[in-house]
């Protein structure tokens, strides 16, 4: 039997990381190198070694959200209307260009006027 994978090492004792190996962290996860495979390689879980990386102010994958929904300060824009509204913007042009078009129309149809049959 062929394995493609080399085989995850058994779970380390709950002994807390040393310094040196949190520089480690640090230098791995610096060099490219993904949270999942850093937690492989010290038999860790992915969850410590982000905590780690957390801790050294750098950023893992997207920010948890939970369960808040959105962040606090996207939220706190829209309930204020400080958010762009393009599709209100749009509206109001284009009842612009249709009143504009009416009366346009309406001067074409208006009775007294002569114009052309």
């Amino acid at each position: 039997m062929v394995e493609t994978e080399t085989p995850t090492p058994p779970p380390s004792d709950v002994r807390p990381m040393s310094e040196t190996e949190r520089e480690e962290v640090r230098n791995l996860h610096e060099q490219g190198l993904g949270v999942r495979e850093i937690a492989r390689r010290f038999s860790r879980a992915p969850s410590t070694i982000s905590r780690i990386l957390r801790e050294g102010g750098a950023r893992t994958a997207r920010p948890a959200r939970g369960r808040r929904g959105r962040a606090a300060a996207p939220a706190r824009a829209h309930a204020t209307g400080e958010v762009s509204r393009p599709e209100l913007r749009n509206l109001e042009q284009r009842v612009a260009r249709i009143e504009a078009l009416l009366s346009r129309i309406a001067t074409l149809i208006t009775p007294g006027r002569p114009g052309k049959r």
